[in-house]
């Protein structure tokens, strides 16, 4: 598995990636605490109002800093290199794995012998009103990550890319250029009827070969397991694994009031 200083690359990058796209998300702030990242959300996202990081450090001084700061409903995701070795210690402190929230893979990929590969399909880049709407007609409207805002269309830290089939939005992608000469690709979703058809190879290597043009030197991607496989095939590494971890108490039931009840 990967050092400590490479996982710490990667996240920095996927950090910083995250910290651009919650500055378009109102009643969002960052801050540290303690020795681990924590985001907070006035109003819950999907069902957490507390979301904290931990990468290299002991669960008891985890826990301990999460406790101090009294949050409400939270999750603690552990990058770590031994996802199955970090579930016992984190239970012996009354926390456990996130139900139906399955673990994410950190990947890299290296930009220095980089070679654009050949499209099989036409990958757009977002540029204009039209193509916008066109982007979010298949992105849920309740996201706040995932609609492209007019704004962003001027950002020139993001890059949305989509492919077209039977006047379908059928394949979409955000590349996130946060600086540290590296790229953060999120989300890719590809319509079900449409998958296996090389349009997420395409639309990957067209966001790979316009951020080598940028300078990027290494792309970071947190993925699915299903999205890890995919990857792998373009030339990405695993790093590091995100185990998530929620209080023993927790169920969606008893946040379901939490979710509808704060403005």
């Amino acid at each position: 598995m990967s050092s400590i200083t490479v996982v710490r690359k990667a996240m920095r990058v996927a950090n910083a990636a995250n910290e651009h796209i919650l500055s378009y998300v109102s009643g969002t702030r960052i801050s540290q605490v303690g020795p681990l990242l924590c985001i907070h959300y006035d109003k819950p996202l999907w069902w957490e109002t507390d979301a904290f990081q931990a990468l290299d450090i002991e669960p008891h001084e985890v826990v301990a800093s999460v406790q101090a700061y009294h949050p409400g409903a939270h999750l603690i995701a552990v990058v770590t290199d031994d996802p199955e070795g970090v579930i016992a210690p984190y239970a012996a402190l009354d926390y456990k794995t996130v139900p139906n929230e399955p673990m994410e893979i950190v990947m890299t990929r290296d930009f220095k012998a980089f070679q654009p590969a050949e499209e099989r399909h036409l990958v757009h880049y977002v540029e204009t009103e039209h193509q916008r709407s066109f982007y979010n007609s298949v992105i849920d409207a309740d996201e706040p990550h995932g609609q492209l805002k007019p704004e962003q269309l001027e950002d020139p830290k993001l890059r949305h890319y989509y492919i077209e089939q039977d006047g379908q939005c059928v394949c979409t992608a955000r590349a996130i250029l946060p600086g540290y000469a590296a790229v953060n690709i999120e989300p890719l979703c590809t319509h079900a009827s449409y998958r296996r058809q090389g349009m997420a190879t395409s639309l990957m290597n067209r966001i790979h070969a316009d951020a080598a043009k940028l300078g990027a030197e290494q792309s970071v991607i947190v993925a699915t397991a299903m999205g890890q496989v995919l990857y792998s095939t373009l030339g990405y590494v695993t790093v590091a694994y995100i185990q998530k971890f929620v209080s023993q108490g927790w169920s969606r039931d008893n946040l379901a009031g939490i979710a509808t009840g704060l403005p």
